[in-house]
């Protein structure tokens, strides 16, 4: 499979923070690259033998509605029952960095990795006819499928649900 990795940042440097990588993209890599899969699992911390849920972060609600304090849960939900019936592993946390360590440690192709490659917006071409993407410079990518896994403020995101920019960092797709 040929796959293009479009960085926004300007240069390749370890930063960023934690990532949960859930168990049904952990099946994924599995499947992809067992070895990058191993190390990435040996890598993270298991998050999904701990509560898992909503809280809020701001006092909210009323008498009839109900009234939430910052910190209260809003809903709780067990990640590890579900995932261990379908016979997946568990959700795991791993620090960005320690990702593109183990990512770049097993190589990626020459002309893989694009670095300064922000997404603008992408056109969905029609049932099997793939996605046409744009980048800021204006150079355009076409791909049978865009994954975007471009974070809180993501742009792809925005453009899936034909959000504004005022939405960024509010929402999870």
């Amino acid at each position: 499979m040929k796959v293009a990795l479009f960085e926004q940042a300007s240069s390749y440097a370890p930063y960023g923070g934690p990532i949960q990588i859930q168990s049904n993209a952990l099946r994924a890599l599995q499947q992809i690259n067992p070895t990058i899969f191993e190390e990435i699992v040996a890598a993270g911390t298991c998050t999904a033998d701990r509560v898992s849920g909503l809280k809020i972060g701001y006092r909210k609600g009323n008498k009839l509605a109900g009234l939430y304090d910052a910190g209260d849960w809003l809903v709780r939900f067990d990640t590890i029952g579900p995932a261990l019936e379908a016979g997946l592993p568990a959700t795991v946390v791993v620090d960005r960095p320690v990702i593109q360590q183990i990512l770049v440690k097993h190589g990626f192709p020459e002309g893989t990795v694009r670095i300064k490659s922000r997404i603008q917006q992408y056109e969905d071409l029609g049932k099997g006819r793939g996605v046409a993407v744009t980048l800021e410079d204006g150079t355009k990518a076409y791909a049978d499928a865009l994954v975007g896994a471009d974070g809180i403020w993501s742009q792809v995101r925005k453009n899936l649900h034909g959000l504004d920019d005022g939405a960024g960092g509010f929402a999870a797709s």
